[in-house]
This record gives structure tokens, sequence and C-alpha cells, in this order.
């Protein structure tokens, strides 16, 4: 999931070469989980040929997207699917609060409060798996995470897609935030 979110990042920033790295991983990343057949050879190539219209490889990553769901779906792998599921979730917090902030950036401030809902969604998901010692661990850290969102209060509108926070997200607040997920990502990335 990681480095699906950063093969977008790579994409909407037209940084082909990090793009096609990023691919490689994530073929590599899906031999390894034994999920390979889930994209066929043909969206790849359909990948490499396109590496420099991003409207066409946007079109792809959703292709590929939707080639997994079902595959998951098919296969009785949806575990699978929720662990990416959950690594987008944590790259996206970790772009979202990379990003040079100045305390009065609402919009980033905002993006960054939906990930409170996007952790519950997850946590929910996940308490299924927690048999799995992986997954109990990863689940104790997202727990954590849970705690440090649960104070940002928002409103959210659902025409924009978009949330306005009721304050700004404090620079201690911020920073919590930012060393939780740091600490996660350490802990998924292959």
């Amino acid at each position: 999931g990681i480095n699906t979110i950063d093969l977008g990042y790579a994409t909407i920033n037209s940084d082909h070469q990090m793009g096609i790295n990023y691919a490689t991983n994530v073929e590599k990343l899906m031999d390894l989980l034994g999920i390979r057949s889930a994209l066929k050879a043909a969206m790849i190539r359909r990948f490499e040929h396109n590496a420099s219209n991003i409207d066409s490889l946007s079109s792809i990553i959703l292709d590929a997207y939707r080639a997994s769901h079902e595959y998951f779906q098919l296969n009785q792998r949806e575990g699978v699917g929720l662990l990416i599921l959950t690594g987008c979730f944590v790259e996206g917090l970790y772009l979202a609060t990379g990003v040079d902030q100045a305390l009065s950036n609402r919009q980033i401030h905002g993006l960054i409060a939906l990930h409170k809902e996007y952790a519950a969604n997850i946590l929910l998901l996940l308490h299924y798996y927690r048999g799995s010692d992986d997954v109990a661990s990863l689940l104790t850290k997202l727990e954590a995470l849970s705690v440090e969102l649960e104070t940002l209060n928002y409103t959210y509108n659902s025409t924009t897609g978009k949330a306005r926070l009721d304050m700004p997200i404090q620079e201690e607040k911020l920073a919590a935030i930012k060393a939780k997920i740091l600490e996660i990502r350490n802990s998924v990335r292959i």
C-alpha cells in the first residue's frame, strides 16, 4: 500500500523514473504476497508505455486497484487487501503530515483530520484479523495514533469532500501525529 501511494505521488509529480521504480517494487511485493496474478501483464506494460502521460497513468492505477479488489474478493484474500489499504492510509497520512506547513494551512490540516475517520474504519476492520501477531502489533500502533487523532474536531462538507477544522492543529499535536505515523510506517515498510 505504501509503495502504491508513492507510485501515485510520483505519477502526479511527473517523476517518471521514480514511478517506474515504485511500479517495480509493487510487482516484487505482489510476487512475495502471491498476488501477482491480480494484475495482468498487459496492465503492467500499459503503465510502462504510458509513463509520461499522467491521465493514462491515473486511469491505469485505478484499473489496477479495481482488478486487485476483485481478485481479493474472488480468492478470499480480503485480509491481504485490507493490509494493503492500511499501507495506503499510513503513507497518505505520512505524506500529508510531511507537507511544508504553516499552521494556518487549513486545507492540509482538514485532510489530516479526515484521517481520524479513516483510522477508525481501518481499526474496526483489522480487529477481525487480530489473531495474527503482525496484525496485533499493527493494531496497537494504530490505536495509539487514533488517540492522537481523536482530539481533531472538524466539519465535513459532503459536496466538496473537504473537512474544515474547528481550530487549527496545534504544533505539538501535529508533531505527535507525525511521530506516531512515522513509527508505524517504519514498522511496516519493506
